[in-house]
């Protein structure tokens, strides 16, 4: 047996940055077409946390986890304080669910979420 398992981001069903791609499919279709397709586990989405306390029994009665969460700093725009405050608060839900994994990113001045803001001027 591998010792490698696939978790995937569910980016492809539903997305936090372009919230009406995807506003159509429910987290459970979500969950179950990536259980169906053989992934192991799944990236904390946006969506997901709106139903956080079934979410553990929902992934373990389809047989997958959640892997990991993605988290965004703003370091150029926050303390360090403030981030570490944010990272800790985000580690907590992540260990509440059984995540080991962070996905981090810097993301000050980040346009992903104003699809209109030119990336140069």
């Amino acid at each position: 047996m591998s010792q490698i398992k696939l978790g995937v981001s569910p980016l492809s069903w539903m997305n936090s940055d372009i919230p009406s791609l995807g506003s159509e499919i429910s987290i459970e279709q979500c969950l179950k077409e990536a259980a169906e397709i053989g992934y192991q586990g799944v990236e904390l989405e946006d969506p997901m946390r709106k139903i956080m306390d079934l979410l553990p029994k929902l992934l373990s009665d389809l047989g997958i986890v959640c892997a990991a969460g993605w988290h965004s700093t703003f370091l150029l725009e926050n303390s360090l304080e403030k981030e570490l405050e944010s990272l800790k608060a985000h580690m907590d839900v992540l260990d509440k669910i059984g995540a080991r994994v962070v996905n981090l990113a810097e993301c000050t001045y980040a346009v992903h979420r104003n699809p209109g803001t030119p990336l140069s001027t």
